[in-house]
């Protein structure tokens, strides 16, 4: 692996040094004075840097020439582009002279680290500016009902939206911190068989007073041939669900229907489908984001957060299913949740029932 000099390593050093910089979770590269590449490990051959089994960029090649110069350690940082890479590269490079005869050139991948740090950014710089909405207005009120303390009309009038921005706030805290979880996998989930129909039922009894507030008709068609299990967290999967219930009657005009389907095949599928605004197809490659809204005036007066589709689709993620989208402005619009089946003996096709029944 090495070429004989004066101070080159046994062979056992040798395969020993070659372990060790394979078991490192940078790429590493060991070059002779000509640089080239007395070895290179194998995620090293995945950086653009090296590919080729050479130096192909200048700033490194200085890098490098500036450590033997100086026999000292050189860090520095680089960002690259290249077609295989959706994003680009964030990589710290640290340069070693470790012999008269050969360079350690260690190369750490920064990419996620930092696409991470900018998202927690991104994230305490939305949420602080979704909170400041409600706490404001609650400041504001109470300030209201200080003033007009002797006025028991406009007393009744301002704590009713007092209570109404106090429950927003609740909501909005109570998914930021359900969100963070779910990212960070520190969410407790006990996984174990379920009735779907039993989350379907328990985020149905959640957002019936929402329907009713908005006079939405709720229908819940269940699936032929008798019950079906998955393996989820039923607390999880009913939010998931809760979440996109709430999300369609909130973009549903009052007197809609929202109905939610049950289906078997190779997987357990939930629809839920609305006779709403739609979502365009610009809207629906961001949907899930958070904090992103469809029609956000109509979202804040009916108290949405922005935090839900993001919330189900990290759900999706925890319990091994997925959530998919199909919906034409002004036509409504059908999320379908799918869950791996737990029993694979039941035909395998896809079977809807077609008359509907009310949920009570």
């Amino acid at each position: 692996m090495y070429v004989t000099s004066a101070d080159a390593p046994t062979a056992w050093q040798a395969d020993a040094l070659t372990k060790v910089l394979d078991a490192l979770p940078e790429a590493s590269v060991i070059l002779r004075p000509d640089n080239t590449f007395e070895y290179w490990s194998q995620t090293a051959r995945l950086i653009p840097f090296f590919q080729g089994g050479k130096i192909r960029d200048s700033r490194l090649a200085e890098q490098i020439l500036h450590a033997r110069d100086t026999g000292r350690i050189i860090e520095r940082d680089y960002e690259l582009t290249h077609p295989s890479a959706v994003v680009p590269w964030s990589l710290r490079v640290r340069v070693s002279p470790i012999s008269t005869h050969h360079t350690l050139v260690l190369v750490e991948d920064r990419t996620r680290v930092l696409q991470a740090d900018a998202t927690r950014r991104e994230f305490v710089v939305n949420a602080s500016h979704e909170l400041k909405t409600p706490v404001g207005a609650i400041s504001l009120l109470a300030e209201t009902i200080h003033d007009n303390a002797d006025d028991m009309r406009a007393v009744e009038e301002f704590s009713t939206q007092l209570v109404k921005e106090s429950r927003r706030l609740t909501k909005l805290v109570h998914e930021i911190i359900s969100l963070a979880r779910l990212q960070d996998g520190k969410l407790p989930a006990r996984s174990r068989p379920i009735l779907v129909a039993d989350a379907i039922n328990d985020a149905l009894d959640r957002v019936r007073h929402a329907a009713k507030d908005r006079t939405i008709d709720l229908k819940f068609a269940p699936a032929q041939g008798g019950e079906i299990s998955v393996h989820a967290d039923l607390e999880l999967l009913t939010s998931a669900l809760q979440n996109l219930l709430e999300n369609a009657i909130r973009y549903s005009d009052p007197g809609g229907k929202v109905r939610v389907e049950l289906g078997i095949g190779d997987n357990v599928e939930i629809k839920i489908s609305d006779e709403g605004i739609g979502i365009s197809e610009e809207d629906q490659e961001r949907i899930f984001e958070r904090f992103y809204r469809v029609d956000p005036a109509r979202s804040r007066s009916t108290g949405g957060t922005g935090l839900g589709l993001s919330i189900v689709k990290h759900v999706m993620g925890y319990i091994n299913g997925s959530i998919e989208v199909d919906s034409k402005l002004g036509e409504g619009t059908t999320f379908t949740v799918k869950l791996p089946r737990i029993d694979t003996s039941s035909p395998q096709t896809i079977s809807w029932k077609t008359s509907l029944e009310g949920s009570k």
